[in-house]
């Protein structure tokens, strides 16, 4: 059986004779370009935090939260070099998950990692397991120019303890340049950057 070829632009005459022109571009263009899908970002590392959480006792309860505007998986940054107080969102890069839960991902791992080798047993009249719980108040990429910027990251800890029962609060803070001053760069100093308030919170948490 003989195969039939028809020329491209036979084809094209074709849909033009049952096509409104208009249409025609409008699917020709369609069929050239796809959609592009958003880079999608994480926060990795942990090696401090998890140097500082081998200090903390066993059975810590972690929970993270955010204020709403920080509760989403777009990536922030700000202008601060042409309007301070406004905060704008990359249209092509995401991050994989909200921030609070890419934060308390990192906290478990540093946990568990610093919790992996034997602990001595506990002795009788040791506090019970603390209850750590942290709200992000920031997490944006601040530009001081076209060319310079910078990931902050500022959480609010709380932590419940017993035997004596007691709670208390601190806010605590973190900012790293970027290499680069893009999404790219802007991910990799937030790692450092949530790392460094990390080692803060559970050093804290672990004082008397």
């Amino acid at each position: 059986m003989r195969r039939l070829i028809v020329p491209t632009h036979l084809l094209q005459r074709a849909f033009a004779n049952l096509l409104p022109g208009g249409l025609l571009v409008c699917l020709l263009a369609a069929c050239a370009s796809a959609p592009t899908q958003p880079t999608r970002w994480s926060i990795t590392g942990g090696e401090r935090a998890a140097t500082a959480a081998g200090k903390l006792p066993p059975g810590l309860q972690l929970r993270v939260t955010a204020a709403p505007w920080i509760n989403q998986t777009g990536f922030l940054y700000s202008l601060d070099y042409k309007a301070a107080q406004a905060v704008e969102v990359y249209a092509q890069n995401q991050w994989i998950d909200r921030p609070p839960v890419l934060i308390e991902d990192l906290m478990m791992r540093a946990y568990a990692q610093a919790r992996s080798s034997p602990q001595p047993a506990r002795a009788a009249g040791e506090p019970r397991p603390l209850a750590l719980s942290l709200r992000v108040v920031e997490f944006v990429q601040h530009y001081a120019s076209a060319t310079e910027s910078e990931a902050r990251v500022a959480a609010v800890a709380t932590l419940s303890e017993s035997n004596p029962a007691q709670v208390r609060s601190a806010m605590f803070r973190a900012q790293v340049p970027t290499r680069t001053p893009d999404a790219a760069g802007g991910a990799q100093a937030f790692s450092e950057a949530s790392d460094q308030l990390i080692e803060q919170v559970f050093s804290w948490a672990a004082a008397p």
